[in-house]
């Protein structure tokens, strides 16, 4: 398998829990976030998630503290806690190669609406889960987003890493995904808004 260029510094900073943002900089000098994949009780999700995405979507309304740019969303009438969004991204740090939605929160938690991605093969058969990105290849981002860039694009695939919330453009080296080209990423993605923390059903089989 090819190793493409920055795929070491995103395995070691991610060992470390930084976000990758620029490939030069030391892990203690990154952008915000929490890229460790741990798992405290406040990350178990402990409502349902149906092991295809669900099709009664409706509209919703963006809290006002998480929109900061181009964005809809849509949820579940069966699984009011499981959202659709899609996402125009902004590039942080290293222009054309590292993004993300919004910045990450001071105490670390909730870092931004790309965090608490639910996987994209939790639907291993169906790929109902499945992310995508497009952006606008008239560079008129009011437009409609029209250029589908695949996660296996020889030149503009891209990682989208949930546990830290940000979007890798690595496979075109420091060039990226140049928004002079193309405008700006726009990801669709399925997020899980329901609680967290073990149920308490849970806890009490263990004291029994």
């Amino acid at each position: 398998m090819s190793v493409v260029p920055g795929q070491t510094d995103l395995l070691f900073k991610k060992f470390l829990g930084t976000p990758d943002t620029v490939g030069t900089t030391s892990y203690a000098a990154e952008a915000a976030g929490n890229a460790r994949p741990y798992i405290p009780s406040t990350q178990l999700m402990n409502q349902p998630i149906p092991a295809t995405a669900p099709s009664d979507l409706i509209t919703a309304t963006i809290p006002a503290n998480y929109l900061k740019g181009t964005a809809s969303k849509q949820v579940s009438q069966s699984y009011p806690y499981i959202a659709k969004y899609t996402l125009q991204l902004t590039d942080v740090q290293q222009t054309n190669i590292s993004f993300r939605y919004n910045s990450p929160a001071s105490n670390g938690l909730n870092l931004n609406l790309l965090s608490q991605a639910i996987p994209f093969n939790y639907d291993a058969i169906g790929g109902s889960y499945k992310y995508s990105m497009t952006c606008d290849s008239s560079n008129n981002l009011a437009a409609s987003y029209n250029k589908v860039i695949p996660a296996s694009d020889a030149t503009l695939g891209w990682v989208f890493d949930p546990d830290a919330g940000y979007v890798y453009f690595m496979n075109n080296g420091t060039t990226g995904l140049s928004q002079s080209t193309y405008g700006y990423p726009v990801i669709t993605f399925w997020r899980y808004e329901g609680t967290f923390g073990v149920a308490n059903t849970i806890a009490q089989q263990f004291m029994n």
